[in-house]
């Protein structure tokens, strides 16, 4: 018996020698926590108020039944100071990752000037370096995605605020689901 076993064992080795296999080890990693929202608040952000901003609502959400409220700029973010409400996580990008990748939703709802800086925008970091920048109306939910492989094996400070210069005209700004993957 014992002899039969070492021969299965050793042409299970030689198989696995010349075949060249390898287990496949999965590269594990906690990508974005509570990006959904789905836990009603903001568990697991770091959270910068302007107002009454940013909040998790239920009103307007891309899935599921909650959504992250960045502002309004005629109500509730146009309080006296800074008039900026943001969230912000550090996330980790194992060494592991290929391709990752960041998705966000986010609507606009109103327009209130030609360009971002004017008014009111909505807009999204890594590192302190702006990604993106959005200020006029989507009509719907719209992704946006950015490649982090430049950031393979490092920590990213993910960061989204929205901002407005006046109480004028209304303009709402939403992000939902949230996420960080790789292969």
């Amino acid at each position: 018996m014992k002899k039969l076993f070492l021969l299965l064992f050793l042409l299970a080795f030689a198989s696995f020698i010349l075949v060249g296999c390898t287990p496949e080890i999965p590269c594990v990693g906690a990508g974005v926590l509570n990006g959904d929202f789905e836990t009603n608040n903001f568990s697991e952000w770091i959270v910068e108020n302007s107002g009454t901003f940013p909040q998790v609502q239920s009103s307007q959400v891309y899935t599921g039944s909650y959504a992250a409220y960045m502002g309004d700029g005629a109500e509730g973010l146009d309080a006296p100071g800074d008039n900026t409400a943001s969230i912000q996580q550090t996330v980790d990008i194992p060494s592991c990752a290929v391709n990752p990748e960041l998705s966000v939703y986010y609507l606009v709802d109103g327009n209130d000037g030609d360009y971002c800086n004017e008014y009111d925008n909505l807009k999204f970091y890594i590192n302190g370096t702006e990604i993106l920048c959005v200020w006029e109306d989507t009509g719907d939910w719209q992704e946006f995605q950015h490649s982090l492989n430049a950031y393979i094996g490092t920590s990213i400070i993910l960061k989204i605020s929205s901002w407005t210069d006046d109480d004028e005209v209304t303009v709402d700004y939403y992000v939902d689901d949230i996420t960080i993957t790789w292969e």
